[in-house]
């Protein structure tokens, strides 16, 4: 028996087993590590032709309809596949699990470096659930949030997801969702490179999630101005000239009438901005009477300009308030995160990216309205956002039961509180 022959017959014994439902984390973990998941499948194949470095390339003919590739932002995030989600809390890492940071550390080393090389493969497969009849698995690339810090990490973070994308295509997947870094402008173009790593004749789409993804933080701030949050003062934007951001603004002012004050650096930016009618600023000061941010863009200055007991609307990656740490009066609300009609899954979800059960990243979502929508499924979704076609997306995430969270009540400032206070003193004080 070959080598390969030996792994493919180990696979399927580990398989056999998955089957059977619910392998604990630990095992799931254990096969990771040993390297169980493979590119083999146990379905029908047929052979496409030599497109991996001398390997076939083998085509599932019932692979997966959805792929959504993540990777972890913390080494000690491994820890959270020996835990089951849970309906009431997110998964947050415990003290004691920085007490093995240093053997983490190795292996994170390994499986961002070394394990592709060793076993060709790049990834592990977290999840696998039917919703709204759709077949869509989790996949996690072996890299991490430290693993984008300059070019000799991003080579390798690079290659691992070139490798896992040639995976999923392999396995029959449809739609392939990018998430997280994954899909970062310094990687690989917001996932444009991907397509020259493919066969010409792929029948997969590839997805960066991020038209659903501008669509949230549209409705989520179009909600927290209806509620009050802004104060009738203008909102505070940074990252407006993003491809993300920038169809944020648009489409706040072109189909809901909000007036933004949009940061940019960039001169030649913020005249672009200018044209469509908008407000910009190279300074933060200026949204000191701002009582709702928009942030779009990681810097860590917001933290020190944004007012106090202001709200905060963020789709930045990652949070400079959760990074920071230091203002605990800002109301703190993710506007790319939604909820998943669960009722519509056939089973629990077993790994949800470390959200509570009925929670989904807005990528993820992305990838999975795609997927749905077969006027959507055969497209691309890689270049720019079209600012006009946001209401849209909303509107056909509903109808898969994927919604935008209501904004919480409004934070009562503490010299509205103390005046309310007053106020209710003197009436008690004339009634007696």
């Amino acid at each position: 028996m070959s080598l390969r022959q030996a792994r493919h017959a180990q696979t399927q014994n580990f398989r056999s087993l998955k089957d059977e439902d619910d392998l604990p984390p630990r095992a799931k973990t254990t096969a990771w590590m040993a390297g169980y998941e493979t590119d083999d499948s146990d379905c029908d194949s047929e052979i496409l032709g030599d497109t991996d470095g001398g390997r076939p390339t083998v085509h599932d003919k019932d692979g997966p309809d959805l792929v959504f590739l993540g990777h972890p932002a913390y080494l000690v995030d491994m820890f959270s596949l020996f835990s089951t989600p849970s309906p009431d809390h997110r998964w947050t890492a415990s003290c004691w699990m920085y007490i093995f940071f240093p053997f983490v550390w190795l292996i994170g080393f390994f499986l961002a470096h070394l394990r592709r090389r060793l076993c060709c493969s790049s990834h592990l497969v977290v999840d696998e659930v039917v919703y709204n009849g759709i077949r869509m698995q989790t996949w996690v690339v072996h890299h991490f949030g430290r693993n984008f810090r300059n070019n000799c990490q991003r080579h390798d973070s690079r290659k691992n997801v070139e490798i896992a994308a040639q995976a999923a295509e392999r396995a029959g997947c449809r739609v392939l969702g990018l998430g997280a870094l994954n899909k970062a402008e310094f990687l690989n173009h917001g996932g444009k490179d991907l397509l020259d790593k493919l066969p010409e004749d792929r029948s997969m789409a590839i997805t960066h999630g991020n038209h659903l993804t501008a669509a949230a933080v549209v409705e989520t701030v179009r909600q927290l101005v209806e509620a009050g949050h802004a104060k009738g003062k203008v909102p505070y934007i940074t990252g407006a000239t993003s491809k993300t951001g920038r169809a944020v603004a648009l489409s706040l002012r072109k189909h809901y009438g909000i007036q933004l004050m949009c940061h940019s650096s960039s001169p030649e930016r913020r005249e672009d901005l200018e044209k469509h009618g908008l407000l910009t600023t190279d300074k933060f000061e200026d949204g000191h009477d701002s009582p709702l941010w928009i942030i779009g863009k990681y810097d860590l200055r917001v933290c020190d300009h944004i007012p106090k007991n202001g709200v905060a609307c963020v789709f930045a990656v990652p949070d400079p308030f959760a990074i920071s740490g230091k203002r605990p009066d800002v109301t703190n609300l993710e506007g790319a995160t939604l909820h998943i009609d669960e009722s519509r899954l056939d089973r629990p979800r077993k790994f949800t990216n470390l959200l509570k059960t009925n929670e989904i990243y807005a990528c993820h979502a992305g990838s999975i309205l795609r997927a749905c929508s077969p006027e959507l499924g055969t497209k691309d979704e890689l270049g720019d956002i079209d600012p006009d076609s946001l209401p849209s997306y909303i509107a056909r995430a509903k109808a898969v039961g994927i919604t935008v969270p209501p904004p919480p009540p409004i934070p009562l400032a503490e010299d509205e509180s103390d005046a309310s206070t007053s106020e209710s003193d003197d009436e008690e004080s004339k009634c007696c």
